[in-house]
């Protein structure tokens, strides 16, 4: 956990160094993220060095004289300025000289509009020189969103002195005109993330009853299914300060019980640790309260921002069902938090038969051997040529006795449309090394057989 938690760290400490970097108007993978949870209609954006955006003078010449005046006028879309009104100094241009810059309208709080007025004494502008808009100058501005579910959008238009009315008014005349949705919102939750679930194996060898040993296993009968672990968007700020949201700016409450439904049906203990491999014991603060029904399970109240991770410790001598739904965790005190961890699967044997007939005149059949001391559970898949489909019959699911032979006629298995012929896999639930499969084939014409020996893969 504290190897993530390190790196998201240093993630988001580049992400804020990265946002404090000016929004560019002409482009737009410049544009901000806001976390949605961390507004709300009507809501503010405070004040950041974040906020302040840039864009090209962009004339229609390439350079305009000097003491030739200019209008720029800014507008916002579903935003008002917030907190200061708007100053003549919170905007700059990258202009040589000496320049006068001045406010000549709008810019009021709850405006959605400043127009300035600029002039330089002893330089020409060129249209590559850069305005700059800072909200974090003098009293600094902020923004007040109208709605979140739209971006906030903001227009330059540029006039020159004989449209100054036009720009006072945000008329017609404007020479150029910049916009970008510079300032929209999105969830700050990484869901996928949060929920990262573990594939655990129970071994035929121990018929089921044990765990594949791995990192996640202690002992093989102590097994972590998955964790959960409150994860954030890189990339996306918190509208209180324009830095990289954190857990607590996103989730409505980290530290929260959880509901989880899934197979509690077997198992000796449940519960969550804070160390993702189970190496927290568990006790009464972290241990799961299992429904009478054994499908679902509730846990005590315990911190998600560095992650609890769900454990099951087996007796060794029960059955671990296979479980390929997993189990899916909702946090109480955070709607929509939710996400499923965690699967069970059996290292079966698979016993591939290349090819599978139903043909009339032939009489085609499956032996499987099952040398072990328990019953084989079996399952069939099957795999046909273009234009063909295959129905499973009644002995595509069975069980092989213990020490056995089971014989099992093609027409039992499958039924084939569009032609008689196939092919087909049969996973058994036992080791390799107890399993022997062949066809015989009878042509009911002359009575010639073909037999042949299956290949068998799996685990020893």
């Amino acid at each position: 956990m504290l190897n993530k938690k390190i790196l998201a760290a240093s993630i988001a400490a580049a992400v804020t160094m990265s946002a404090n970097a000016a929004v560019d108007l002409t482009n737009g993978t410049t544009a901000l993220k806001y976390g949605s949870e961390t507004i709300v209609n009507g809501g503010t954006i405070a004040s950041a060095a974040a906020l302040n955006f840039t864009v090209p003078v962009g004339l229609n010449l390439p350079t305009i004289a000097v003491n030739s005046e200019m209008f720029i006028r800014i507008e916002l879309d579903n935003a008002k300025f917030a907190t200061n009104a708007v100053e003549a100094g919170d905007l700059t241009i990258s202009t040589a000289g000496t320049k006068a810059i001045t406010k000549v309208g709008g810019g009021a709080l709850t405006e959605s509009y400043v127009v300035f007025g600029y002039s330089n004494t002893d330089t020409t502008t060129k249209s590559t020189d850069v305005l700059t808009f800072a909200f974090d100058n003098g009293t600094a501005t902020g923004l007040t969103v109208t709605d979140k579910s739209k971006p906030v959008t903001v227009t330059y238009k540029l006039y020159e002195n004989s449209a100054s009315l036009a720009a006072l008014n945000g008329g017609a005349g404007a020479v150029k005109e910049t916009a970008l949705a510079a300032y929209t919102f999105t969830t700050g939750q990484d869901i996928a993330k949060t929920f990262a679930g573990v594939e655990n194996t129970a071994l035929v060898a121990k018929q089921f009853k044990e765990f594949k040993a791995t990192a996640n296993v202690a002992a093989g009968k102590k097994a972590a299914l998955g964790t959960v672990d409150l994860t954030v968007v890189t990339g996306v700020l918190a509208a209180d300060d324009s830095a990289q949201v954190a857990e607590a700016d996103v989730f409505t409450t980290p530290t929260t019980t959880a509901s989880i439904t899934g197979d509690f049906g077997f198992g000796k203990t449940w519960w969550l640790s804070a160390l993702n491999t189970c190496g927290t014991a568990a006790a009464a603060g972290n241990t799961l309260t299992i429904a009478a029904d054994k499908a679902s399970a509730t846990a005590p109240s315990l911190a998600f921002t560095a992650g609890q991770t769900l454990c099951v410790e087996v007796s060794g001598s029960e059955v671990i069902p296979r479980n390929s739904t997993g189990y899916k965790v909702s946090l109480a005190s955070n709607t929509g938090v939710e996400g499923t961890i965690g699967s069970i699967v059996y290292d079966t044997t698979a016993v591939t038969i290349p090819y599978l007939t139903t043909f009339a005149d032939y009489n085609q059949r499956v032996y499987i051997l099952n040398n072990g001391s328990v019953p084989a559970p079996y399952t069939t898949t099957f795999q046909m040529e273009d234009g063909v489909t295959a129905t499973a019959g009644a002995m595509a699911t069975g069980t092989v006795p213990a020490k056995t032979m089971v014989a099992i006629k093609a027409s039992d298995l499958v039924t084939f449309t569009g032609k008689t012929r196939g092919a087909a896999v049969i996973e058994i639930e036992a080791s390799s090394s107890n399993i022997k499969a062949t066809t015989q084939t009878v042509n009911l014409g002359d009575g010639s057989t073909d037999t042949l020996t299956l290949s068998v893969t799996g685990t020893n």
